[in-house]
């Protein structure tokens, strides 16, 4: 569990860095002659990725709560909203246009969700870690960027792509959950 704490402290750092340390960033873009090396920060993003999910699925399962047994069923429905958030931070549909922040937001669905779901230590560190980082991270943008320009509203052609591709991603999700042991439900 050692190595997915370090991830996530590597996540959790290097996404608020240019929040809490704007003085710092800029002394490190004086240095390198321009910001700093996206490339180097992407690595490091990456093996934070790598160590949060090898530690994770190398974690010893110690339940701490017992999930409620409603909680797969408002996961499954959540994990749809999150989808849905998710895609449509990167394809500017409907939900872009009606939230600030709706790759953070589905994260922080995503965290609950899980968290709904798991009653086990490990689950709590990452879905509440992440969970945190998301909400804290959209707060912060939102207190240093004050001003939000609404998006151009979408098509509801790209709506529609938008919904098929969540639905399509959704069952793929479903499935390997299956087949990993894990009923959504």
């Amino acid at each position: 569990m050692t190595i997915m704490i370090i991830g996530l402290l590597l996540w959790v750092v290097l996404h608020l860095f240019k929040r809490f340390s704007p003085r710092v960033r800029y002394d490190l873009s004086v240095i390198f002659g321009q910001d700093i090396p996206k490339g180097t920060l992407a690595i490091l993003i990456i093996l934070g990725l790598v160590m949060i999910i090898f530690g994770y699925l190398h974690a010893s399962f110690q339940p701490i709560y017992e999930p409620p047994s409603w909680g797969g069923v408002v996961a499954a429905a959540l994990m749809f909203l999150a989808l849905l958030l998710a895609g449509s931070s990167m394809s500017k549909t409907l939900f872009y246009s009606k939230t600030r922040h709706p790759l953070l937001m589905a994260t922080s669905l995503w965290s609950l969700a899980h968290l709904l779901s798991n009653g086990d230590l490990a689950s709590a560190l990452l879905f509440g870690t992440l969970g945190f980082w998301a909400l804290l991270q959209m707060s912060l943008i939102s207190l240093q960027d004050d001003v939000w320009i609404k998006p151009a509203k979408s098509t509801p052609k790209q709506d529609l792509f938008l919904l098929l591709g969540v639905c399509l991603v959704y069952a793929a999700i479903f499935g390997l959950h299956y087949n990993l042991g894990h009923s959504p439900f």
